[in-house]
């Protein structure tokens, strides 16, 4: 059941330290990874509006040039997360309406996600929105060694809730070696993000650097959907994340880049 009107926004920041210039990264299929992202979220049955937000001129290019319907949000580089610079999006012209109560944020660096996925998440936030759910994210079950003992892969603590009650860069599992890792995707209340960028940086997100501590200092319930460990998702942070992913965009593994 639909409540309210979606807005998704993905941000997209060229200055990437890890990875320079990652949004215009090609993927081996033709695309970049800006691209990418905004067809597998263009093509979700629960997002009415699909926009990136991007403080380059060649990214909104290369958005431009992939034949899409999603719009292009120019913001400052002074943004220090994804979900800052999207709450400066939807503070601009018709976003700022007040209609619009679901925002999903979605990392432009996410580009093996499918898009049944996000819309699971949303309708999972519907169905929860009357018992309290503000914010919503995505998990996956992992139990590689490599990605476990990472910093650039962040695990999430999960309750039997399906609540996320901490966020670390730092190695944790369970006795049987599983963790769940943390993707770069959340759907907000609008309420909820406009209350998280009044908070400002907290303790905990200082300690983890972590944008997600903040939720969970200000004590609001984050709400998890779990996905299968079957549908292979890597999140680009490195030149390996990447070198991984052209492999997976290759034509003998063409399905697993597919939106």
């Amino acid at each position: 059941m639909r409540y309210y009107p979606v807005i998704a926004v993905i941000p997209a920041r060229i200055g990437s330290t890890r990875l320079p210039r990652k949004p215009l990264a090609d993927l081996g299929n033709g695309k970049t990874m800006i691209q990418q992202v905004v067809e597998i979220v263009t093509l979700c049955q629960s997002i009415d509006t699909v926009i990136v937000a991007t403080d380059s001129e060649e990214v909104k290019e290369s958005v431009l040039m992939g034949n899409s319907t999603a719009e292009v949000v120019m913001t400052g580089i002074c943004c220090r997360s994804g979900s800052e610079r999207v709450w400066h999006t939807i503070q601009q012209g018709n976003y700022s309406h007040s209609k619009t109560q679901l925002i999903i944020n979605v990392q432009g660096d996410e580009p093996l996600l499918k898009p049944w996925m996000l819309d699971v998440m949303v309708e999972q936030m519907n169905r929860k929105y009357n018992f309290g759910c503000q914010v919503a994210t995505m998990v996956q079950m992992s139990d590689d060694p490599e990605e476990l003992n990472s910093p650039n892969t962040v695990k999430a603590i999960v309750t039997r809730l399906g609540d996320a009650v901490f966020f670390t860069r730092n190695p944790i599992a369970g006795p049987d070696g599983t963790f769940y890792r943390h993707l770069g995707v959340y759907a907000y209340n609008r309420f909820a993000l406009n209350d998280m960028m009044e908070y400002g940086v907290g303790q905990l997100e200082q300690m983890e650097n972590l944008e997600q501590m903040r939720l969970i200092e200000m004590g609001l319930r984050v709400d998890v959907t779990k996905i299968s460990h079957s549908s292979p998702i890597i999140s680009v942070d490195t030149q390996e994340d990447l070198d991984k992913v052209r492999r997976l965009c290759s034509h003998q593994y063409q399905s697993c880049c597919n939106p």
